[in-house]
């Protein structure tokens, strides 16, 4: 995940945070995609969503740090294929 991807990422959380909390809302996926989470591990699996998407194919070696912290109820996806050129 870039910087500039990240900075939009953390400008909307504030305004997005009080949607996603109520109680009758649509479920959320977090995409990240082309890379690792690395530092923004924390972030990613603290924000109110549901599941979080990540890309294995850039980044196997992410996957046992993001198994760790998420909840039992999250919903993990796994990017698998590489889509850069498709």
């Amino acid at each position: 995940m870039n910087h500039t991807a990240i900075s939009i990422l953390l400008r909307n959380v504030p305004i997005a945070t009080p949607m996603l909390r109520q109680a009758d809302k649509p479920q959320f996926l977090l995409a990240t995609y082309f890379g690792s989470l690395d530092e923004n591990l924390a972030l990613a699996t603290s924000l109110p969503v549901d599941g979080l998407h990540i890309d294995l194919v850039g980044a196997p070696a992410q996957l046992n740090a993001v198994l760790a912290p998420l909840p039992k109820e999250f919903v993990l996806s796994l990017g698998l294929v590489d889509g850069r050129h498709i």
